[in-house]
Formats: structure tokens, sequence, C-alpha cells
């Protein structure tokens, strides 16, 4: 089971890093539960305190990422449509 939960973690760290690059993918929430997976499956040893600042981290980025250019689209003069789009 272990071996199972370490290999879907590796997946979500390499799927995670071409979110980075591909906008269609999450790339940090996948990141993160390649942490969590780690975790349970024994072959890393994060305290709750580590997983919560990460967490929270991931979740800061993920709002940004989606809410930041939709709001600076509409802060330089952008029009609505250009804040949708951005969405």
């Amino acid at each position: 089971m272990s071996v199972l939960l370490i290999v879907l973690a590796v997946l979500c760290v390499l799927v995670g890093i071409a979110g980075c690059i591909l906008p269609v993918l999450p790339g940090p929430p996948l990141s993160f539960v390649a942490l969590l997976l780690m975790r349970w499956s024994g072959a890393a040893e994060f305290d709750s305190r580590f997983l919560t600042i990460w967490g929270l981290a991931t979740l800061a980025v993920t709002v940004l990422d989606y809410l930041l250019p939709a709001w600076l689209a509409r802060r330089f003069g952008g029009s609505k449509q250009a804040a949708r789009g951005s969405l």
C-alpha cells in the first residue's frame, strides 16, 4: 500500500510541475496532495504544523492565481470581458 501511495505522490509532483507551465492543471494543489500522500505512506515524517503552513500557502497561491489576473485587468483599465477572460 505504501508503494502505491509513493507512486501516486511522484505522479502528483510531476503533474504539479507540469501545472506550473500548463494553465489547465492546478500545480500547487497537486503538489500539496503529494506531500499528504508521502505522509500517509510513512515515507516522510511531516508534522502537522508543517502541513498546515504549506496548506495555507497552497490555498493563498491558488486563490491569487485565479483571482489576481481578473482584478489587475479591471484595475488597469481592462473591460469586463477582459476580466472574465482572465478567469
